[in-house]
């Protein structure tokens, strides 16, 4: 595949390989193996992304107040704070009623930045609303992974060990979703069975394609 960031010369973003191996599977008296695809999902909120962002004046209580369609009001405020360098009392977030989020909408994105920055600039409100093309393409989307996995059982039924190998798709840039078959998938990996041993090999590699983030259970259903 072409890579994303030639610089790095590897599209893989971060990964790791457990020691165990396939030594799991020792003493089974059969091995079922599968390939399973989790597919790319869209999180697809009856209402999309959108901001108004509002400067405030010397004689107001805020510097900036900021209307947004989000499900983390308090992560947002966070990471505009450090984005801009503000203190954490000089910036208000007010969100209304969210049209859904399964995810979709978690802290800071580049739109509500931009949206703010300009408002700063401009000393006057600015809003950004965008459309179902652009939240479609630009909102993060879940899933994304291919799973190899390989299941030792004995003849009598029980299970003698499991082991994993996933590749995460992070799409073009590793934020929340890149780490996602790193940690919560492996950390679901047993689901509700009693298996002794798993060996779990996890690899985030870089697509051109719409970053992966939370989705309904964030790398847990996977």
């Amino acid at each position: 595949a072409p890579l994303q960031f030639p610089e790095l010369g590897s599209n893989v973003a971060a990964g790791f390989r457990d020691a165990a191996g396939e030594s799991v599977l020792e003493g089974a008296d059969v091995v079922v193996r599968a390939r399973i695809e989790n597919q790319r999902l869209a999180a697809v909120p009856m209402e999309g992304n959108a901001i108004v962002a509002s400067p405030g004046g010397p004689d107001q209580d805020f510097d900036v107040t900021l209307h947004v369609s989000t499900q983390m009001p308090h992560d947002l405020r966070s990471a505009a704070v450090k984005t801009f360098g503000w203190p954490a009392e000089r910036v208000r977030v007010v969100s209304p009623h969210v049209g859904g989020a399964f995810g979709g909408k978690a802290g800071l994105v580049a739109e509500h930045a931009a949206v703010t920055a300009a408002a700063l600039q401009l000393g006057r409100p600015v809003k950004w609303v965008e459309t179902r093309s652009e939240n479609m393409q630009g909102m993060p989307h879940g899933r994304g992974q291919v799973q190899y996995a390989e299941l030792g059982l004995r003849s009598g039924g029980e299970i003698v060990g499991l082991r994993c190998r996933v590749v995460g798709d992070t799409g073009a840039y590793a934020g929340f979703g890149g780490g996602l078959a790193l940690s919560f998938t492996r950390m679901m990996a047993q689901g509700v069975y009693h298996i002794p041993w798993i060996s779990y090999d996890g690899v985030a590699v870089l697509t051109n394609t719409t970053p992966v983030g939370a989705f309904r259970g964030a790398g847990r259903p996977e």
